[in-house]
């Protein structure tokens, strides 16, 4: 038998947007396949064409695994497949199985065929898998007994998906993010620290389709750096997944503001009056930006500032809407994202403690003390000075 050619094609699946309406459907269509395209050639991944069928694209190229991989990290792609492309005749699609079994099946696995069909064709899905599956018991058969077939746990799982003209067999699925393309939902403003949370909640509102510009408050104790060197790199693996050529990370001055911060007569409060500054100044960066909401990393009871009565008087200092992806999630869940984006070793770097950060911080902040400590501070002075020292740093070109 001749030596199994290479993928000649990567499918490319996706789920929600074949939900939407025909025009947004071609509109996130259109979206999906520019953003292909970008993080294709930034991957420096040879294709020819893409080509758009309805819940599926197909790229055409003779270098199938790099192909596929760039474009699981597309936001909106479901998942991935390198495929070899075959005529939708069964003879045909038999022949090429047959082929490709020694090189899918190894000795002493099991195996199952699962189809799938698209369109009318003169024969059924189970008929096509019995062919398919009996042909791969001939082959694995000739001098050793044949491969088992099995339903429900094999070790390998052979793909053929029929569509009207052309067929595409795989036994590779590559999981992809989901959601829509990026920037399809509008704006929002990411409060980006670095550390673990961060990242994961700036990402998961990119799934979702949002463009997020992350803002980093550089509240290092000078001449140190290791805070905004750790919000740099994390930023720089988020701008990894967003398909455009030109990233940037705003970065605030923040020292200073928060030193005075520190110096309040209600040092248990430090914390919210810390996070009610960096809302109010993110909010003045959202409407200079564009964006309509802010994005942060807090959860539900994870740290004293962080619970219901708090995020309550965190939320009363601006009226633009705080969307916070983690709220329920466990921490563990939020450590998985971080590797699975690829930010959790940068962001679990040991940077030190706040030094802002009282022994016995309030868990219930009362709003009229708030006001009292902010009462005393000169915050428009604050904000203006700060704003005006504001950095855009690349992170991605």
């Amino acid at each position: 038998m001749s030596t199994p050619s290479n993928p000649d094609s990567v499918l490319v699946r996706y789920g929600e947007i074949g939900l939407k309406t025909p025009g947004i459907r071609r509109h996130l269509e259109g979206l999906l396949s520019n953003h292909l395209g970008v993080m294709l050639t930034r991957q420096a991944a040879s294709y020819s064409m893409i080509i758009r069928e309805r819940g599926r694209f197909f790229i055409q190229t003779t270098d199938a695994e790099v192909v596929a991989h760039a474009a699981s990290r597309v936001f909106g792609v479901v998942s991935t497949s390198p495929v070899w492309t075959v005529s939708s005749n069964p003879d045909k699609i038999i022949n090429q199985v047959k082929e490709l079994t020694p090189s899918f099946i190894s000795e002493g696995q099991s195996f199952a065929v699962r189809v799938r069909r698209v369109k009318t064709h003169p024969f059924t899905s189970q008929e096509i898998a019995s062919q398919v599956g009996a042909a791969i018991i001939e082959v694995t058969g000739k001098n050793q007994p044949a491969a088992p077939v099995d339903l429900n746990n094999p070790d390998v799982e052979i793909h053929i998906e029929i569509r009207e003209k052309s067929s595409y067999i795989f036994n590779t699925i590559i999981e992809g993010p989901g959601g829509l393309p990026y920037g399809s939902q509008g704006t929002v403003l990411g409060l980006h620290s670095g550390g673990i949370d961060s990242p994961v909640a700036q990402w998961l509102m990119m799934k979702r389709g949002a463009r997020v510009i992350p803002l980093y408050f550089d509240s290092d104790v000078p001449p140190q750096q290791s805070l905004r060197t750790r919000a740099l790199q994390s930023a720089k693996i988020l701008a990894e997944w967003i398909p455009h050529n030109k990233v940037e990370l705003l970065i605030m001055p923040y020292y200073e503001i928060l030193r005075q911060l520190s110096k309040s007569k209600h040092p248990k409060i430090t914390c919210i009056l810390c996070k009610r500054m960096m809302y109010r100044m993110g909010a003045i960066v959202a409407a200079q930006e564009g964006a309509k909401a802010l994005v942060t990393g807090e959860t539900l009871g994870q740290v004293a500032s962080q619970t219901l009565d708090n995020l309550a008087v965190l939320d009363s200092v601006v009226a633009l809407p705080i969307f916070r992806p983690l709220i329920g999630i466990d921490k563990s869940q939020t450590m998985d994202l971080a590797r699975r984006i690829g930010s959790y070793d940068v962001s679990s770097q040991d940077v030190g403690d706040c030094f802002a950060v009282p022994k016995q911080p309030s868990i219930a902040a009362l709003l009229d003390q708030i006001h009292e400590a902010e009462a005393a501070l000169n915050i428009p002075e604050m904000v203006i000075n700060a704003i005006s020292e504001l950095e855009r740093v690349p992170v991605a070109k």
